[in-house]
């Protein structure tokens, strides 16, 4: 029983061994096994012993870009001073009955996020992303554009009181497009295919972030 036990506790350690962090059990004074968190099955019950140190940080705030256009954001610390970034745009706006029309934008970002120091509570960020987004409008007839495709991103970060921090970021993006145009004034629907390199608004934002350890 000791043996099946042993089997099944190594089978649950093998899925946590990805994660990273570790803390150490040793099994007859012969094996040591490295592992997140640990689960012993015996014939009393589930023992579970968390692990021996903090996960990796992770950051979540609100992002606002344009003009109009908020979000939110999430980061997740991959190593030391780099960091995953997520972050979601989206405008949701509905004119009145009589100007007619509904318009929906939502734009999604992924990336790296490196980080230097620069000065006291200043720091530089940099690093590659991906963007995606979709906008669609009825405003004269039904319009639907949609993008995506690689950019790098360059930024500020000044902690001004911990654990929160400011960030002001810019990015040039280079992105696929594809754009549907729906009947008007006796023309028939369209499909628009190109590409767009550059900034506009949606590349020019102002987080601010919480920090969580």
């Amino acid at each position: 029983m000791l043996l099946k036990t042993n089997l099944l506790l190594l089978a649950l350690l093998a899925c946590f061994l990805p994660k990273g962090i570790a803390q150490k059990l040793q099994f007859n004074g012969r094996t040591t096994i490295v592992a997140d968190s640990i689960v012993f099955i015996t014939d009393a019950g589930i023992i579970y012993t968390p692990k021996t140190t903090g996960a990796a940080p992770r950051e979540v705030g609100l992002s606002v870009s344009g003009l109009f256009e908020y979000g939110f954001l999430y980061k997740k610390q991959l190593r030391e001073q780099y960091y995953l970034s997520l972050r979601t745009l989206a405008l949701l706006a509905t004119a009145r009955e009589d100007k007619s029309g509904e318009s929906i934008r939502i734009n999604l970002i992924g990336g790296i996020e490196k980080r230097r120091p620069i000065a006291d509570k200043l720091w530089l960020v940099h690093g590659p992303e991906l963007t995606f987004q979709v906008q669609y409008n009825n405003n004269a007839s039904d319009q639907l554009f949609a993008g995506a495709g690689p950019g790098y991103m360059l930024g500020a970060q000044f902690h001004f009181a911990e654990p929160c921090y400011l960030q002001f970021q810019v990015s040039a993006a280079l992105q696929a497009t594809y754009q549907y145009q729906g009947p008007i004034n006796g023309q028939p629907a369209r499909d628009l295919w190109g590409a767009t390199a550059g900034f506009n608004t949606s590349n020019v934002g102002l987080s601010l972030v919480y920090q969580i350890f």
